[in-house]
């Protein structure tokens, strides 16, 4: 029985139990693990034990896992925009949720979007409260993505064609902007908690706090209402 528990959990057909304010992934596609690793280092508060990975790429798992850094993550093997699949991944106690856009399969663009679409649909219909994140690879479907109430959008391709027209004016902005991802979370754009103190004062009088209590680390540039 052991035994049996241990292989289902390996191929990802076991349930997870025990488990809360976990970190989702649902999704795969060629350089998976530079993904995996750059979401670890740009949050270190989540351990690897925290992250559960949802996909139909079981061959592409077995691999990831043999490296140190990811052995410890949990896997979950099936379609993750099924109601079931995601119940196993325990979807009703997770804090996060990313969906990244999947080629486990040889699905078409119209088909990935879609699929993303319909996953944070049922993310948000399983868990309300849950922050998600998902990638889309055209812009006509950001609309529907707004209308589940997705948190954050990111459309890849969009940022790749803005990013390589702003780089052809040969203003530099690359540059900068490589420095504002970066996946070091200290530093690059930093967002913190406003100390509860200056909650009704200016943001005049908070710059000035900021500046002279974190000079060494950076500036102050706005506040974020999330």
């Amino acid at each position: 029985m052991f035994v049996d528990m241990a292989e289902k959990k390996n191929k990802g057909l076991g349930n997870l139990r025990k488990i809360e304010g976990h970190f989702i992934i649902c999704g795969w596609k060629k350089g998976f693990e530079k993904i995996l690793d750059t979401v670890m280092k740009s949050n270190p508060d989540i351990t690897a034990d925290m992250i559960v990975l949802v996909n139909e790429a079981p061959e592409h798992m077995e691999a990831l896992r043999t490296d140190d850094r990811f052995k410890e993550i949990n896997y979950v093997a099936g379609d993750f925009t099924d109601e079931s699949t995601l119940r196993r991944a325990s979807i009703e106690t997770a804090a996060r949720a990313l969906v990244i856009c999947d080629r486990s399969k040889n699905y078409s663009d119209l088909e990935i979007d879609s699929r993303t679409v319909l996953a944070v649909l049922t993310i948000e219909n399983m868990c309300r409260g849950i922050y998600v994140v998902a990638e889309l690879l055209s812009g006509k479907f950001e609309k529907h993505l707004k209308m589940t109430h997705c948190d954050e959008i990111i459309l890849t391709q969009d940022y790749e064609r803005n990013l390589l027209a702003t780089a052809s004016s040969g203003a530099g902005y690359s540059g900068v902007i490589s420095s504002l991802i970066s996946n070091d979370a200290d530093s690059g754009i930093i967002i913190n908690d406003i100390d509860r103190s200056f909650i009704g004062k200016t943001f005049a009088e908070y710059k000035t706090y900021e500046a002279e209590l974190h000079a060494e680390k950076g500036v102050l540039v706005g506040l974020l209402l999330n």
